[in-house]
């Protein structure tokens, strides 16, 4: 018994070819390897608007609460008095 048992169809490939090609390989553009630097005036505007945003949420939060608790002290003020 000199056959031996093969366990697939595929193929035997006899020359191992590159996958780089001309084709398939392209040197980077000029546009690609120097891409447009990063606004960072833009990018800190933006994280400052996101900020003052919600800094002033939160004060309008406190204030608003503030107000409301200086309202219900004067009501309970205005109750014992009478």
């Amino acid at each position: 018994m000199d056959q031996s048992v093969s366990h697939s169809n595929t193929p035997v490939f006899d020359v191992v070819e590159s996958q780089t090609t001309q084709i398939l390989y392209q040197e980077p553009t000029q546009e690609e390897l120097y891409s447009k630097p990063v606004n960072i005036f833009r990018n800190l505007c933006a994280v400052l608007v996101i900020f003052i945003s919600l800094a002033s949420m939160v004060y309008i939060a406190v204030v608003a609460d503030d107000n409301v608790a200086v309202s219900q002290m004067q009501k309970a003020e205005g109750i014992e008095k009478s």
